[in-house]
C-alpha cells in the first residue's frame, strides 16, 4: 500500500507540472482589448485624416522598425514615419468586422476595410482585411504597432 500511495502522489505531480499556463481572465482580456481599441481609434481617426498632423499622430502608436504586409512597399519599415507615409489616401469603409487574439504580450487584431488611393485623375479603391500586431512595451509598458 506505501509504495501504491508513493506511485500515485507522484503521479499527480507529474501531470499538475505539466499543465499549461492559465491564461489572462476575461476581465484583464477586456481591459486590454479596450486599450487596444482605444490605440485603433487614435490610428483610424489620424489615418482618416489623410494630412501630415494626421500621419504624426498615427506614427505615435508605432514603434520604429515593424514589419507589415501591404501598402505600395509592403514588407519592413525602417521607421513608423516610412509606414505611415506609405499607405492609402483614406477610408470609404473604416474597419470592421474586428478578430482580436490577445496573449501575455501581444494582441493581434484583425479586421476588413476599403480605402482609396489616388493617382494623378484617377483613384484606386481597396476592399482588404488588415492584420495589426500590437506589443506591450517594456520601456513604457504601453501597447505599440
Amino acid at each position: 500500500m506505501g509504495k501504491r500511495f508513493i506511485y500515485i502522489v507522484f503521479i499527480i505531480l507529474c501531470v499538475s507540472s505539466c499543465q499549461a499556463p492559465v491564461s489572462k481572465s476575461v476581465s484583464d482580456k477586456k481591459t486590454i482589448q479596450a486599450e487596444i481599441d482605444s490605440i485603433l481609434k487614435i490610428q483610424e481617426d489620424a489615418y482618416g485624416q489623410n494630412n501630415e498632423d494626421g500621419r504624426k499622430v498615427l506614427a505615435t502608436t508605432c514603434d520604429d522598425s515593424l514589419i507589415f504586409v501591404g501598402g505600395d512597399n509592403g514588407g519592413i519599415a525602417g521607421s513608423a514615419n516610412y509606414y505611415v507615409h506609405d499607405l492609402a489616401d483614406g477610408y470609404i469603409k473604416r474597419p470592421s468586422e474586428k478578430i482580436y487574439r490577445i496573449y501575455d504580450e501581444t494582441v493581434i487584431v484583425s479586421s476588413v476595410y476599403q480605402s482609396f488611393k489616388v493617382f494623378d485623375k484617377d483613384s484606386i479603391f481597396f476592399n482588404a482585411r488588415s492584420t495589426k500586431v500590437f506589443v506591450k512595451s517594456p520601456r513604457d509598458g504601453r501597447w505599440h504597432l
